[in-house]
């Protein structure tokens, strides 16, 4: 019992032992397993990281160079072929600027950098942009910064903007911010030099501008060196074209106006009241033939302009001949192959090989007749070899804008005929827009050669060039621009926008309805011959209101006046040589 007893004490001692020897590595595992974070889940395939955003633009003040200038993407100019369409083009044949990086931008929020804005009809930006924004603008015109004192706005001159006077609304939150296109030239410094003869010569840098003879007759000088136009004390303008073509104007003070076309004939006009209105009435003499014009005053803005009164009127039947499709378009000779105004211009018209009315064929007429008495005006001058550099032909394109307008003027002498012609539209002042002015007419072919400004130069226009009229209001200096179409070498570059004076626009309108009525009498006379087809009789009736005595001293006065041209041009050219080398 003794030992039994004594070896079960023996056990339990041995038993405590042992308990008591891994009582603490069981007590320290268990204080690290509370602490062990659990393992982590199963994770799935995380997706693909995104391209690193584009780094930050430095702030203004670290900003590299601005890159260069950026064009706007304007469409280029389109020729409309339908009929009645205008031919329209950005402003970039102005000279305008193509938009630049706008410096002091401002972040817009939600507006991605880079970004470009488009903005219709021209209008300005919102106030804030974001970094880097280029606003694109139709009619070329620069958007407003309104924390940028460098921004020029340009003047627009397109269709979309015709009455934008230089400082039009684009722009006006930021007056002093904003140069006109004429004001963006940059200056050059000028100065005049007064010769022992008495003349003096005005410089442009080192460029002659103008000269002024001991006479008081001024000549402006172009940039090519030659004289464009020369003004005498007695009221003479003198107008040179670039291949010798020169155009003299007198006015009197008995309010008679001299006009001649080189040394073949010209006009001489008077002013007359019949039945309470205003007319004039212009002689004529041509190849020494002799006859009359009468033309109708009106007054628009102050000025007053001139409305042909056709002589005749023709049958109503014969108007809707000549108004109407012919059928079968017709081949016609017109006989020109040895005339030497048609192979001068051989690269600049042709006329079309088939016609399928009278409008079409009328506009051969009216651009032919231009053309001849261009030749004519600059071989009675001086003597230019034919040369095509630099020419933009006439297209069947124009052709079909011409012919849309002949139309137009064929279906208004329909309804005069037989009757007194309706009263032309009123203005709301109570004055009498010229024809020129119309809406509806915006083409014309030049029928005279004239010096037009062109940005801070000039450029000619001559006989047979194209242009259309690209504003419906005249400006402070009674002129509006016009685009041209197609033009000779060395006449003003097609796509140029140069201004004329509304007065001799109204004179190419002029023109070109004396020519169509010209035209009509030969149609009248020819139909059933060369190819033409039979039609109604014309049966012309004369209007009473167009009957004038000619000036029995017209071809005197022309004379008179080429001789004072003649001194006047050999003045300036004397003058301007006295300088010696441009006064240095």
């Amino acid at each position: 019992m003794t030992w039994t007893k004594n070896r079960k004490s023996s056990r339990n001692a041995w038993l405590a032992a042992l308990i008591l020897s891994i009582l603490p590595g069981l007590v320290w595992a268990q204080s690290n397993k509370k602490s062990a974070p659990p393992p982590p889940p199963q994770k799935a395939a995380p997706p693909p990281r995104p391209a690193a955003p584009p780094p930050r633009a430095a702030p203004p003040a670290a900003r590299p160079a601005a890159p260069p200038a950026r064009t706007n993407s304007v469409p280029a100019a389109r020729t409309n072929t339908t009929p009645g369409g205008n031919t329209y083009g950005g402003n970039a044949a102005n000279g305008n600027r193509a938009n630049s990086t706008i410096p002091n931008r401002t972040n817009t929020p939600n507006t991605a950098n880079g970004a470009r804005t488009n903005v219709p009809n021209g209008r300005t930006n919102t106030p804030s942009t974001a970094n880097g924004i280029r606003t694109n603008t139709p009619n070329g015109v620069k958007p407003n910064a309104p924390n940028s004192g460098s921004i020029k706005t340009n003047t627009p001159n397109s269709p979309n903007a015709r009455t934008n006077p230089p400082n039009s609304a684009i722009g006006r939150n930021n007056p002093s911010a904003i140069k006109s296109n004429a004001a963006a030239v940059k200056s050059v410094p000028t100065r005049t030099v007064t010769t022992k003869t008495g003349s003096k010569l005005e410089y442009s840098g080192s460029h002659l501008s103008a000269v002024t003879t001991p006479r008081g007759t001024v000549g402006r000088v172009n940039a090519q060196g030659r004289v464009s136009s020369i003004h005498t004390a007695n009221g003479t303008t003198i107008d040179r074209g670039p291949r010798g073509e020169r155009r003299v104007v007198t006015e009197r003070a008995d309010h008679t106006r001299i006009v001649s076309y080189g040394r073949g004939g010209g006009y001489v006009q008077h002013p007359y009241i019949r039945n309470g209105h205003e007319y004039v009435r212009r002689t004529y003499v041509y190849g020494g033939r002799t006859y009359t014009h009468v033309y109708r005053t009106y007054y628009y803005g102050g000025v007053g302009y001139y409305h042909y009164v056709p002589a005749y009127y023709y049958a109503p039947g014969f108007y809707g001949w000549a108004y109407s499709p012919w059928g079968p378009s017709i081949a016609y000779g017109w006989g020109w192959g040895g005339a030497p105004w048609y192979g001068y211009y051989g690269y600049y018209f042709a006329p079309a090989p088939f016609y399928p009315s009278a409008a079409f064929w009328l506009t051969d007429y009216i651009i032919a007749a231009n053309l001849q008495a261009a030749y004519e005006n600059q071989q009675q001058t001086a003597a230019v070899a034919a040369d095509n550099q630099g020419a933009t032909a006439i297209t069947p394109e124009m052709k079909q804008l011409i012919a849309d307008e002949v139309q137009r003027q064929l279906a208004a002498e329909r309804a005069s005929a037989g009757g007194t012609p309706p009263p032309p539209p009123v203005s709301d002042g109570g004055e009498v827009p010229p024809p020129a002015l119309d809406p509806q007419q915006t083409m014309f072919v030049v029928s005279a050669n004239l010096d037009v400004p062109v940005g801070a130069d000039s450029c000619s226009l001559t006989s047979g060039d194209l242009i259309e009229r690209v504003e419906d209001a005249p400006g402070d200096d009674n002129a509006v621009a016009v685009k041209v179409l197609s033009s000779k070498p060395k006449d003003c570059q097609a796509g140029a926008q140069p201004r004329v004076q509304v007065a001799d626009l109204q004179e190419m309108s002029n023109d070109f309805r004396e020519k169509i009525d010209q035209g009509l009498g030969s149609l009248a006379e020819n139909e059933g011959k060369n190819g033409l087809p039979k039609g109604p009789a014309g049966n012309p009736t004369a209007v009473a209101e167009a009957k004038s005595a000619p000036d029995l001293s017209a071809v005197n006065d022309l004379k008179a006046q080429q001789s004072e041209a003649d001194q006047a041009e050999q003045d300036v050219q004397q003058s301007a040589g006295s300088g010696q080398g441009g006064g240095r």
